[in-house]
């Protein structure tokens, strides 16, 4: 609540509503994303500091799960199947950046996830894996740990005279199915 009536939030004792969000020095896209959050919720009374740190220290934050209240990072997962980002997933896993360095889950919903992924993981119908993975989604999204936000904007290029080109979101974009495509003469 504005309880001072100057534009920015209050907590109940008065003192502005207000967080520090941490991200990486020298990478352009990550500090112009923090700035977005940072005055995207200062237009909702919410005040952000932005930190911009090395990037071994925001690591390091990461894993020790301390000297941060929020922070805006880039999580690189190259594989599209879950199967193979377990350590992102499971509760025990080593990148599970909520609730870090668990033996066993902190809550009930990450104890779901974990055996919807163990289900999902070992099954070998296609349908019943998806349907297993939207359903860790639905969960993750109720509880909503981190934020992610949308693909950033990607452009390419190529001659005309390459064809049959189908435009990916992972890179290289225009190269994973090499094999179909072809040069005009």
């Amino acid at each position: 609540m504005d309880r001072n009536g100057d534009g920015l939030l209050e907590d109940s004792r008065g003192a502005p509503a207000r967080f520090t969000l941490i991200t990486q020095i020298g990478q352009t896209a990550v500090e112009r994303g923090a700035a977005v959050v940072r005055d995207e919720l200062k237009k909702i009374g919410l005040t952000v500091d932005v930190v911009a740190l090395e990037g071994n220290a925001v690591v390091q934050r990461l894993i020790t799960g301390q000297g941060y209240e929020a922070t805006y990072f880039h999580v690189g997962m190259t594989d599209t199947d879950p199967a193979l980002t377990q350590d992102y997933w499971l509760s025990s896993g080593s990148f599970h950046v909520w609730n870090i360095g668990q033996k066993t889950p902190a809550t009930a919903w990450e104890r779901q996830i974990d055996e919807l992924m163990a289900r999902q993981t070992s099954s070998l119908d296609e349908r019943e894996r998806k349907g297993l993975f939207d359903e860790v989604q639905r969960i993750f999204a109720e509880h909503l740990p981190i934020v992610h936000f949308a693909a950033p904007r990607i452009f390419v290029a190529a001659s005309a005279r390459v064809t049959n080109l189908t435009l990916a979101v992972q890179r290289p974009q225009l190269l994973w199915s090499a094999d179909t495509i072809a040069v005009r003469h």
